[in-house]
């Protein structure tokens, strides 16, 4: 039995209608990491094909519909702060609406849903720039001046080597990927939101197609580690 948001939740409605789960380091191995193994090796095949065979034709053909530097759907430069803006936000307003909503035993679901936003944001957060330094790819504007840096440069760190995975996919994928859980009703918007940003990145030549569909996964695992970490509230 799921409890609605907004019902008043007291310790004995939830050893009745569902009981606490126990989260320990066994049991997150045994129960998540199979499926976060499969689904990253289907990432990386895709990922792999995208670099391989799509980003540049892609790019290309962006460039040559749209001129390259397009800021047809967004503002590059505006990237990058508004990222840190949304990770510190989201996060601080995460964690103060979990403590109060906890504290008040009101909206269990929206509870679960805000102290794993409240950390997988962070998550995603320092991944993302943890791998840009191992990978040191360049983003699609730079190798537009710059075609034989398309390669990896290996623990390349830089303002113009720090474009795989994407930053942006990885974040708010941590964010739209909890939200999607603790809200099933939301998906279809989840999904299209992760979609118009995928596109809107690439067509704005700001990433490759690779660079979207790896932080995408860098998003998923920060969600799943947010929602398995011992001490987190009981889940849905």
């Amino acid at each position: 039995m799921e409890v609605e948001e907004g019902v008043h939740l007291d310790h004995t409605m939830q050893s009745r209608d569902r009981p606490a789960q126990r989260v320990t380091v066994r049991s997150l191995v045994l129960r998540d990491w199979p499926r976060m193994l499969a689904v990253l090796a289907l990432v990386t095949l895709a990922t792999g094909i995208s670099v391989a065979w799509i980003d540049l034709p892609l790019a290309k053909l962006i460039a040559a519909r749209l001129g390259h530097g397009s800021t047809g759907f967004v503002v590059h430069t505006q990237f990058p702060d508004v990222l840190d803006v949304f990770v510190a936000v989201i996060t601080i307003a995460s964690w103060a609406g979990y403590i109060l909503l906890r504290r008040k035993h009101i909206g269990w679901r929206l509870v679960c849903c805000l102290q794993v936003v409240g950390t997988a944001l962070p998550f995603g957060y320092t991944a993302k720039d943890i791998l840009k330094t191992i990978f040191g790819r360049v983003d699609t504007r730079y190798w537009m001046d710059h075609p034989w840096h398309f390669e990896f440069h290996w623990l390349h760190s830089s303002d113009y080597f720090f474009g795989f995975p994407s930053g942006h996919m990885a974040v708010f994928g941590a964010f739209a990927f909890a939200v999607m859980h603790y809200f099933p009703r939301l998906r279809p918007w989840g999904w299209a939101a992760l979609v118009v940003l995928g596109a809107a990145l690439v067509v704005s030549e700001y990433h490759f197609l690779g660079d979207v569909i790896a932080g995408t996964y860098v998003g998923y695992a920060a969600f799943v580690a947010a929602r398995e970490l011992p001490g987190t509230v009981p889940k849905y």
